[in-house]
């Protein structure tokens, strides 16, 4: 038979350093879940501007002037216990083809311009060039690169974590699209 004799005196200082312990662990992980985000954000937005820099770089446009608009796609915002990437077509400036086309073709999947469809339209739903008088004559397939929205993934994916010798994967975990 084991016989233990504790007394009261030395169950109420384990209890208390239990929650002081307790206490400590909670106030580490609000303060990883406020701080986290907040520096991680910055590296996420330069990730996602430089994936659609890359993306407008991958090509020489020969029918259309740039306005840069894709720039205007993102908008990452930390906050407590993660960080919030919206995407979204309402910030493109009112292209004349529309908001959404250019977000679903030309930032998700990767179309440098063109027509999906038209009077005639070779492969409708498939972008093409518009060349002649007025662009009145289709012409070849829009070339289509990886898209600015893939690129973003890759490069924020990549990324390294500003806070120590931790790594990206930690923060995974955070992200929210």
């Amino acid at each position: 038979m084991i016989s233990l004799k504790i007394n009261a005196s030395d169950l109420n200082k384990a209890a208390r350093k239990f929650r002081k312990l307790a206490d400590s662990i909670e106030t580490a992980e609000k303060k990883t879940n406020e701080e986290i985000p907040k520096k991680a954000a910055p590296e996420i937005e330069s990730a996602s501007r430089f994936a659609v820099e890359d993306w407008y770089m991958s090509f020489n446009p020969e029918y259309y002037e740039r306005t840069e608009s894709l720039l205007n796609v993102y908008d990452v915002k930390p906050l407590s216990g993660e960080i919030n990437v919206n995407l979204s077509s309402d910030e493109l400036g009112g292209h004349r083809v529309g908001n959404d086309y250019i977000y679903e073709y030309i930032f998700k999947q990767g179309y440098h311009g063109g027509a999906i469809d038209g009077p005639e339209h070779p492969a409708p739903g498939t972008p093409y060039w518009r060349t002649g008088f007025n662009f009145s004559e289709w012409g070849r397939p829009a070339p289509k690169t990886t898209s600015a929205y893939m690129l973003m993934q890759k490069y924020i994916s990549e990324k390294k974590d500003p806070i120590k010798e931790l790594t990206w994967s930690t923060f995974i975990g955070y992200l929210k699209w």
